[in-house]
């Protein structure tokens, strides 16, 4: 929340800081709408390039451009902006600045602050907005709807930022060389962050707060859509929805580049035809993974969350739901560690998660929701704690361990499974278990749990686990009834998490829930009258 509070002020500061300096400049007033060659910006004859031109003129002054409702056309060259302005139009329904195709919209090349508002742009399949600066770019209630389009900021700074706000692109939006890339209350397409293998600096901050990727913004064949980052800054999602994209989103260092720490919560993660693929120190917390599938063919992937190269990564998933994803490798339906990686689940549900039946392979598919590959002299680490796991309620012919399974060396292996209620079966090497304690397993007894502390072979209706649905707190849950064999079964102590998926406080009875979710009386859990 304070960091959250701290950006706010510093958009309120950037805002403050454009009237303060634009009532020093000029404002230019764009009255008509074609492109005629320029011969100086005049009272009742001023076009936008004329505009743009006064302004460069003396880049030291910091400049208004005012722009009516209308329909403005710009050819070519590109409209080249140095200097501090700020543009601003009568609304994004209201303002058109269109290109005709034969060159870019709008090129920035300045040290000095720039916004643009309140408008729309589309540069009929080139650039509509190439900047290259060392200060703040900004684009506030603006539309890009062309997919073919690009808005593309550079840094030449360690103060270089952009601030994408309240806007609807449907073009690409691509962050590069910059110390901060900020996306908020937007609706895009497809965002791009390309590695950061050059001065001047350390790796672009990505952060992204109430924003939806969309890929029913960019429909068709062959359109791109969703989110492809590569960066050592630091990447944070909060209340954003990605949703219907053909890339999904890939989050990694790209070249010569250390790994990112990417931080998300309140993702909604739904309907994605590739995963969301991760790599070194990631924390994942209240979260919706439902209905993505990997595609067919030779990359192996989980269908909601895989983490990829397992070297010395460590991934925190906390108080999420993963729900009908399909995997199209041979381990995780919804969820894939590689060798080397570092997992912890906890307080998370996972229901119907399975496999494409034309990626199951000679050697079968472990692990509809939680698969591994082990990989010897790599030390792969796998604790679950209080999970619910639910078996879809079909299992195709090769699809083994439809709850938590892997392949691989058993020696690179450590597993930690505590408190956890899992609807389904287990396939990994017996070896690969270090420590189980408090678990239910239903309808078998395929884990290895040792009976003295864990409870095996349970029917569907000793379970009690009811329907898939919303019981409190931001992701779905089970709900098990009272009566149910996981009341109570759990482990006290250092494996009773003090909060369930909802957040709600643990324990409520005499013990410690198997599961995600401590079922009694909750009215006072969160801690209200």
């Amino acid at each position: 929340m304070f960091r959250q509070a701290m950006r706010c002020a510093a958009l309120l500061l950037l805002c403050l800081s454009s009237s303060v300096q634009a009532a020093l400049g000029t404002t230019y007033t764009v009255t008509r709408t074609d492109d005629p060659p320029p011969d100086g910006c005049q009272p009742n004859d001023c076009s936008l390039r004329e505009a743009v031109d006064a302004v460069s003129a003396d880049a030291s002054s910091f400049d208004n451009i005012d722009i009516g409702p209308g329909t403005y056309t710009v050819s070519a060259p590109a409209l080249v902006v140095h200097g501090g302005l700020r543009i601003y139009g009568g609304g994004s329904a209201q303002t058109f600045v269109l290109g005709d195709g034969s060159d870019d919209l709008f090129r920035l090349d300045t040290a000095a602050q720039f916004s643009m508002e309140d408008l729309t742009l589309d540069a009929a399949g080139k650039i509509e907005f190439d900047a290259i600066t060392g200060a703040e770019a900004a684009l506030f209630h603006v539309r890009v709807p062309n997919p073919n389009g690009t808005v593309r900021v550079r840094g030449t700074s360690q103060d270089a930022s952009f601030h994408f706000g309240e806007s609807e692109a449907a073009a690409v939006i691509q962050c590069n060389q910059l110390d901060h890339c900020l996306i908020f209350d937007s609706h895009v397409a497809y965002l791009r962050s390309d590695p950061d293998d050059v001065p001047p600096t350390n790796g672009t901050d990505i952060e992204l707060l109430r924003v939806t990727i969309d890929g029913a913004l960019a429909p068709g064949a062959g359109a791109d859509s969703g989110m492809v980052i590569g960066t050592s800054g630091k990447v944070t999602f909060s209340d954003t929805t990605i949703t219907a994209t053909t890339r999904g989103a890939s989050i990694g260092p790209g070249a010569f580049l250390s790994p990112p720490e990417i931080d998300i919560e309140r993702l909604h993660y739904l309907g994605n035809s590739r995963p969301l693929s991760v790599t070194h120190l990631v924390s994942v917390r209240d979260s919706e993974f439902r209905d993505n599938a990997a595609p067919g063919g030779a990359d192996p992937k989980a269908g909601a969350l895989d983490i990829v190269d397992g070297l010395g990564d460590s991934v925190t998933i906390d108080r999420c739901a993963f729900i009908d994803n399909t995997g199209n490798a041979d381990v995780g339906g919804a969820v894939r560690a590689a060798g080397g990686a570092s997992l912890v689940v906890r307080n998370s549900t996972f229901s119907g998660n399975t496999f494409r039946t034309d990626s199951i392979g000679f050697g079968g598919a472990r692990g509809g929701a939680i698969g591994f590959h082990a990989a010897s002299g790599k030390a792969t680490s796998l604790q679950v704690q209080h999970v619910t796991i639910v078996g879809p309620a079909l299992t195709s012919a090769g699809v083994s361990g439809t709850a938590i399974g892997g392949f691989g060396a058993a020696e690179g292996v450590s597993m930690y499974l505590y408190n956890n209620l899992l609807r389904g079966s287990c396939n990994y090497a017996a070896d690969a278990l270090v420590a189980a304690s408090g678990n239910v397993e239903g309808t078998g007894n395929t884990c290895g749990f040792d009976t003295g502390s864990n409870l095996v072979d349970a029917t569907n209706s000793a379970l009690a686990l009811g329907t898939l649905g919303a019981h409190g707190g931001h992701t779905p849950t089970y709900l098990p009834a009272a009566g149910s064999v996981a009341i109570d079964a759990g482990v006290d102590g250092m494996p009773c998490l003090n909060v369930d998926q909802r957040g709600y406080a643990r324990p409520l009875g005499a013990g410690c829930d198997a599961g995600a979710v401590e079922a009694g009386d909750v009215i006072f859990a969160d801690g209200f009258d």
